[in-house]
């Protein structure tokens, strides 16, 4: 006969041939359980990836082969002039620097105000200090 104890953490030691389902270690009873999730998260996974997959595999594909009805996972010939075209036909290169020079600003600025704010948490004793200075609460009023 088992202890309750025993039960508890899933230790069992009575004969198996006797032991109810109930009583069989914690780990076994889980399993199905744990099953159905990793394959719910498998699943979800994959939903997630297969967008970026497919823009992927959509931009390295040769333009007769992007509205073709076959729908190959890959395409037979990937090719990069699709990008060479996109940089010829559009200024991708201005709005690259564009977006790289915001989120510098953006960064820079973000830093500026926590910084202080860092180093107000760090060294003020007083509570009260720390929230009457604005360099505590300007991140906040900066959208993201």
């Amino acid at each position: 006969m088992s202890t309750t104890a025993e039960r508890a953490i899933g230790h069992d030691t009575a004969d198996a041939a006797t032991a109810s389902p109930a009583a069989a270690p914690l780990g076994r009873r889980r399993l199905p359980g744990q099953l159905a999730l990793h394959l719910a998260f498998l699943g979800v996974c994959g939903a997630t990836l297969f967008p970026p997959v497919w823009m992927l595999r959509t931009a390295l594909a040769p333009a007769d082969e992007v509205f073709s009805p076959r729908l190959a996972p890959w395409p037979d010939a990937p090719t990069l002039g699709n990008f060479a075209a996109a940089f010829r036909l559009h200024p991708v290169g201005a709005w690259l620097a564009n977006s790289l020079l915001v989120a510098a600003g953006i960064t820079a600025g973000k830093l500026a105000l926590a910084i202080p704010a860092g180093f107000a948490f760090a060294c003020c004793a007083s509570p009260a200090a720390i929230s009457a200075s604005p360099s505590s609460s300007a991140p906040w009023w900066c959208p993201t």
